[in-house]
């Protein structure tokens, strides 16, 4: 009966063909697709991104612009400058500075020079514009306070500079400098062999001596002079023998080097020097024979003459003379041959049991080895209050 239900309908069981769709098993399987709103956002904030990086580019070359065309003005310089002398830094105002070298005056002298101008209380550092300036030199003076230190000329370099403006510090050089020293000494400034300077020697024994004309008997002592240096010099000297000179400046600014000596020999000059005052002005008060003081004399010099001609008749009789409060002071030696000391002491004549003082004695006394035997060459009368370097013109009395 089923059999003919199927036929009569005209559809066989087994011929019908049912679709039935697949579903995939899990819903991840499925590829996405971005929304198209998500990528726009993307491209713009790297667009953004792109736009702040060049901005941020252009601005730095900008700045480095305005920065080096800074750096090119009088005020920065003018800056840079004032801050070099605050921070102590000398060695870059002598490497931005044309500064001429010599063998003296080297960069070692020059930095040296700038501590030395520089060396006030920098706090009260001023600067004053000159009225001279142009836009291609400017000019300034450096105040400390209310003195007037230095003065700065910043020089514009041209384009193929190695700086925008050339510093150009004033440089006062010190006075003429003289030095007095034998002439077998070896002499040096400030490091150099003073041979190596072509500094000429001017014979000055006359001067120190004290007499008219140039004998045979005095040493030779040479003048040397040297012109514009920036500091004070450093000057050193050696004997032949290696030993070191003791080098001393006078009142005058003169620098004297004088050869070394031993204690006891010096005491025992020394001890010389103050006999032969003695003698001398044992002689003045007719104390002492002509002939005892004329043969601590040498017989070339002005001095012996002036001896051998003085009359000391006029000095009043007395009984006895003493010295008192004496002292020997300012030993100097140029050469082997000489020395010199100055001898003060105050003569007291006593006549009839009473004390007389008359003048301090107060004088200088050159010696001079003739032969073996050291001899009075010169005596340079002395203030007490200030010394000096004339000779004696009359005996004192």
């Amino acid at each position: 009966m089923s059999e003919n239900l199927a036929t009569e309908n005209g559809v066989q069981a087994e011929d019908t063909i049912v679709e039935i769709p697949i579903y995939p098993e899990f819903e991840s399987d499925i590829p996405k697709q971005l929304p198209k709103r998500k990528v726009f956002w993307k491209i713009f904030i790297a667009y953004f991104s792109l736009l702040l990086v060049v901005g941020v580019i252009v601005l730095w070359f900008l700045y480095r612009d305005m920065e080096r065309y800074e750096a090119t003005t009088p005020n920065a310089a003018l800056n840079t400058y004032i801050n070099w002398i605050k921070d102590g830094d000398f060695e870059s105002i002598y490497a931005a500075s044309d500064f001429e070298e010599t063998i003296l005056n080297n960069k070692e002298e020059y930095v040296k020079y700038l501590a030395r101008l520089y060396g006030g209380d920098t706090s009260t550092l001023t600067v004053r514009e000159k009225a001279t300036s142009t836009d291609e030199r400017k000019e300034y003076s450096v105040y400390m306070g209310d003195q007037r230190v230095s003065s700065l000329s910043l020089i514009k370099n041209p384009a193929w500079g190695e700086t925008s403006w050339n510093y150009v510090t004033e440089v006062q050089y010190l006075p003429a400098t003289t030095i007095y020293a034998a002439e077998d000494i070896r002499l040096s400034i400030n490091g150099m062999d003073a041979s190596l300077l072509n500094l000429s020697g001017t014979p000055v024994q006359n001067t120190l001596f004290g007499v008219s004309e140039q004998t045979d008997t005095l040493p030779v002592i040479q003048s040397y002079t040297i012109e514009s240096l920036l500091n004070a010099p450093t000057i050193e000297g050696l004997t032949l023998g290696g030993d070191v000179c003791t080098v001393v400046q006078d009142v005058n600014g003169i620098y004297h080097v004088l050869r070394p000596t031993a204690e006891a020999l010096r005491t025992e000059r020394e001890e010389l020097a103050k006999e032969v005052a003695f003698t001398y002005a044992k002689f003045i008060s007719r104390d002492a024979e002509r002939e005892d003081v004329l043969k601590l004399i040498a017989k070339n010099s002005d001095l012996y003459q002036k001896v051998k001609a003085f009359s000391n008749d006029w000095f009043s009789k007395h009984d006895s003379v003493k010295f008192r409060d004496v002292t020997v002071t300012g030993y100097c030696q140029y050469s082997s041959n000489d020395f010199s000391c100055e001898i003060r002491f105050t003569p007291v004549y006593l006549r009839g049991g009473q004390e007389k003082e008359t003048g301090i004695f107060h004088n200088r006394l050159h010696f001079v080895l003739i032969g073996d035997q050291w001899q009075l060459f010169t005596m340079t009368q002395l203030s007490d209050e200030l010394p000096s370097e004339e000779p004696v013109d009359d005996l004192p009395e």
